[in-house]
């Protein structure tokens, strides 16, 4: 068990077995501050603030423009966007999968990682965007002005709504 973090499991010590030979967790919880409607709202708004930005990097990637073929400066950025991407996907399932009130180390692992993985899904898309315009001031559209613009148009819908997500995400307050 070298090079593992102590508190790699931490979690497990919230867990009390029973007289029937059960665990049930004894450990903090976390709860919307808002009653209600409030959290069913707010989850809507988050995962419609989540999918978007997904469903336009997904939709930038199907473009055929120039720089998405052989630049790396462009194609890395991508790749980290989609997947920075992904990992807020993964977040929003696990924040609606929790419930009405979540466990520390589930509150941990979701609210607690808005500002990282939101910033890195924006900051990726925003990468992007400056490499791909990198690539276009250096080679030009070569002939795929239309498929360019429609590029930027995307991947800038994404980093609009990935702050606007990241914004909205970060707002929210909870009660311990």
């Amino acid at each position: 068990m070298e090079g593992k973090s102590p508190r790699r499991r931490s979690y497990l010590n919230d867990f009390q077995p029973t007289a029937g030979g059960e665990y049930v967790y004894t450990g903090a919880l976390y709860g919307w501050a808002e009653p209600g409607q409030a959290r069913r709202r707010a989850l809507i708004r988050l995962w419609l603030g989540a999918a978007l930005p997904a469903m336009l990097i997904v939709a930038a990637g199907c473009i055929p423009v120039p720089g998405m073929q052989n630049c790396p400066y462009v194609l890395l950025p991508y790749a980290g966007a989609l997947v920075s991407q992904a990992a807020v996907l993964w977040l929003m399932c696990r924040l609606s999968y929790g419930g009405e009130r979540l466990r520390a180390y589930v509150y941990e692992a979701t609210v607690g990682r808005f500002r990282v993985r939101g910033g890195c899904a924006l900051g990726f898309a925003a990468l992007t965007l400056l490499g791909h315009g990198v690539y276009l001031l250096r080679n030009g559209a070569e002939g795929h002005a239309c498929a360019a613009l429609l590029f930027w148009l995307l991947l800038g819908g994404c980093a609009a709504c990935q702050l606007w997500w990241l914004r909205t995400a970060c707002a929210l307050r909870w009660t311990k």
